[in-house]
């Protein structure tokens, strides 16, 4: 609705960690539509979160985070030009004020920036459907697990349809997490029996894409010791992954 972004005129004023910051649009930059042109997303809704958020037709990744900010509002910005100068900035507070609906003002210390907003300010929302199989993993299992099957996961163009890994649950013996990958040369099959506990098990199996992989790899090596929820659901065709101030939705 036009009550969340921000009347024309008003103003949003931020101060956040440059760390802070850089975390955040390092989190969401795998779901950029496009590396050059795609945009992030910043609500700023009130309650001392700011949550950012990016997406393309497959992958959808949204982080939020505590900051101070005066105002309320949804903004749209290059994710390319803002990660870029975020990563020149030395590491203090920047403060980012917003000039709804034309432009992001970025300063730290004697620097500054001015970026211009996207034109397409509708809000986007990231959401997990809540059904499907719910599996609870630690991280350093989810890694290892997912490590051990990635690099056979094809990347050939033509066959789009098998560029992914086949996920689902089996509780024939005990539970585990089953994966099967191929690149059309070799077939890489990974169980994981350990580092886990199930919330809910449907019999169906999801094909995740290895970008989503790769993504959910690096967060795994970033926080080994978090929690992981993986939900999927076959015939939906998604598959998401949610922990603490994080969510990635691949379809």
């Amino acid at each position: 609705g036009n009550e969340v972004s921000g009347e024309n005129g008003s103003s949003i004023r931020a101060v956040i960690d440059r760390d802070k910051l850089a975390t955040a649009l390092a989190a969401v930059t795998a779901a950029q539509a496009d590396g050059d042109v795609g945009w992030v997303q910043f609500q700023f809704t009130g309650n001392g979160q700011v949550v950012v958020s990016a997406l393309s037709h497959n992958l959808s990744i949204r982080y939020s985070f505590a900051a101070e900010y005066q105002g309320q509002g949804v903004l749209k910005v290059s994710g390319k030009q803002l990660n870029e100068y975020v990563r020149q900035l030395p590491p203090e507070k920047i403060t980012l004020t917003a000039e709804l609906p034309q432009r992001l003002v970025v300063k730290c210390g004697r620097s500054s920036a001015k970026l211009q907003l996207v034109q397409d300010q509708t809000q986007t929302d990231v959401v997990v459907p809540q059904e499907g199989t719910s599996i609870i993993v630690k991280g350093d299992y989810l890694e290892r697990w997912v490590n051990a099957f990635r690099d056979f996961v094809s990347t050939d163009d033509t066959r789009f349809y098998a560029n992914g890994a086949l996920i689902w649950a089996d509780t024939s013996q005990g539970m585990s997490l089953q994966a099967v990958a191929s690149d059309a040369y070799r077939l890489a099959k990974a169980q994981l029996n350990d580092g886990l506990r199930s919330e809910k098990i449907e019999d169906s199996a999801v094909l995740v894409p290895k970008k989503a992989l790769d993504e959910l790899r690096r967060l795994c090596a970033a926080n080994p010791d978090a929690d992981y929820r993986l939900r999927w659901h076959g015939e939906r065709l998604f598959f998401a992954v949610e922990t603490e101030n994080y969510v990635m939705v691949s379809k």
